[in-house]
């Protein structure tokens, strides 16, 4: 498996929105990819950030976005 399908997978797992905040979390952090998607402790941060930081900024509405 080429690198560009493993990270179509986890697109097609995690969401296309949520594919591209965790992107900009990788830039903002300067963690690896694979420090994130491998590891559960650092997946939970990412999520945690994702709920509480991404969705206020990025969310159509105040609250976020809830689909996730």
């Amino acid at each position: 498996m080429s690198i560009l399908q493993e990270y179509e997978g986890h697109t097609k797992i995690i969401g296309k929105k949520k594919f591209e905040a965790l992107l900009k979390y990788i830039k903002k952090c300067s963690v690896f990819y694979s420090d994130v998607i491998y590891n559960k402790k650092n997946w939970e941060e990412f999520d945690k950030w994702y709920r509480e930081v991404y969705n206020n900024k990025y969310g159509k509405s105040s609250k976020g976005d809830k689909t996730i």
